[in-house]
């Protein structure tokens, strides 16, 4: 999967549009062999193997249970 491309995608789950964030793990020059496309606004999280994305599987993390700073300020 080619780098640039990760920057035209959008997390396919329902919420507000938001473009997703590429983490290559191993790439050879900009082509990512493996690694981890996130959601910035779900945390959904969709892994990148053998160069393809994988969008059917979700791992969706859990929030942050404590900011280190009062929030509501």
């Amino acid at each position: 999967m080619l780098l640039a491309l990760t920057e035209a995608l959008c997390c396919p789950l329902d919420h507000d549009e938001s473009y997703v964030v590429c983490v290559p793990v191993e790439a050879d020059g900009s082509d990512v062999q493996s690694g981890v496309i996130g959601c910035p606004v779900c945390r959904a999280e969709y892994p990148i193997a053998d160069g393809a994305a994988h969008f059917g599987r979700v791992k969706e993390t859990s929030p942050v249970e404590s900011l280190p700073y009062d929030a509501a300020a």
